[in-house]
């Protein structure tokens, strides 16, 4: 069945909606787009749910009587702000960031009611932003195709975030292994595709070791995949001063599908120094023996470099 009144211009004195400048019948018009209204007017309320922490989760709105989750398009760190403000949050020592709520807080089975919303980010609530409908219809724009909102697509916040914590797994000892970061209360791997040589350095300098390493980074998984999600695909304008990721401009904490279904792609790192030597994957200490080229040699590693002695060990075949 046709809608026999679409596309409203109401200057908002008219008596009646038949007051109004409208088209009598849209043949295009379904039924995802008919239109209600609520005469009374309810504050807007948010909150974080699915987190470890009360300052962060997966950001749901509540309005018209049920909580909805929120769409992630056009929706960035001006936002989460606003949000963040709106919660009681202070944004003077630590910036809010957006997460994908899919890899960190789970995801709600409600329908998404809000997306688009554009934040300067000094506004006091996300009503007041430009483009807040709720109820809007759940869609977004990418490259130029419109596309429905999904589970993936929900945003979650990190109100006040902690710093990455870093490890390092399944290698020959505790200075080399894959990377796994903690964030927001998950752990999870790197993709080795965008994990740059800025990258490897802050790791290293997360778990303590010297600045001015001899470090190798490792973005082909010689250490395995592990069984955890790829949570972070890139870091983007990193400092090389601070050597931290809370330096960094922008972090994309999500994956696609080559990082996160691909086992060369996972990213390591080796922390070694000037007197390490690495060879056949292990990292060896200044003048510590190491496996020998063949068996009439003696090697160790003297400098950095792998050294042969020529002293006979036995007689040679």
């Amino acid at each position: 069945v046709p809608f026999l009144m679409s596309r409203f211009d109401c200057k908002g004195t008219e008596a009646s909606l038949f007051d109004c400048k409208f088209d009598d019948i849209d043949t295009d018009c379904s039924y995802s787009h008919a239109f209600a209204v609520s005469c009374k007017k309810e504050p807007i309320k948010y909150r974080l749910v699915g987190g470890q922490r009360e300052s962060h989760g997966r950001l749901e709105v509540y309005g018209f009587g049920y909580w909805s989750p929120v769409c992630r398009y056009e929706f960035l760190a001006e936002e989460a702000a606003v949000v963040c403000k709106s919660l009681g949050y202070k944004s003077n020592i630590t910036k809010p960031t957006e997460l994908p709520s899919h890899r960190f807080f789970g995801t709600s089975s409600q329908r998404i009611r809000l997306t688009g919303v554009n934040c300067k980010g000094d506004e006091r609530s996300l009503a007041l932003c430009q483009g807040f409908i709720l109820g809007h219809l759940p869609y977004k724009i990418d490259d130029d195709i419109e596309s429905e909102c999904k589970d993936r697509d929900q945003i979650g916040i990190d109100c006040e975030p902690e710093p990455i914590k870093a490890r390092l797994v399944d290698g020959p000892n505790n200075r080399s292994g894959r990377v796994e970061l903690y964030y927001a209360g998950k752990w999870g791997t790197v993709c080795g595709r965008y994990f740059d040589e800025i990258d490897a350095k802050i790791v290293c300098n997360t778990l303590g070791f010297v600045k001015n390493a001899r470090i190798i980074r490792h973005t082909h998984s010689e250490f395995g995949k592990g069984p955890l999600e790829v949570i972070m695909q890139f870091a983007a304008r990193c400092s090389e001063r601070s050597l931290n990721f809370e330096s960094c401009k922008s972090i994309f904490w999500e994956s696609n599908a080559w990082c996160s279904r691909s086992y060369d792609q996972v990213a390591g790192v080796t922390c070694g120094t000037n007197k390490d030597c690495i060879y056949g994957g292990v990292l060896y200490s200044h003048r510590q023996q190491m496996p020998s080229i063949d068996k009439c040699q003696k090697c160790k590693c003297k400098r950095g470099q792998k050294v042969c002695e020529t002293k006979m060990t036995k007689k040679c075949m």
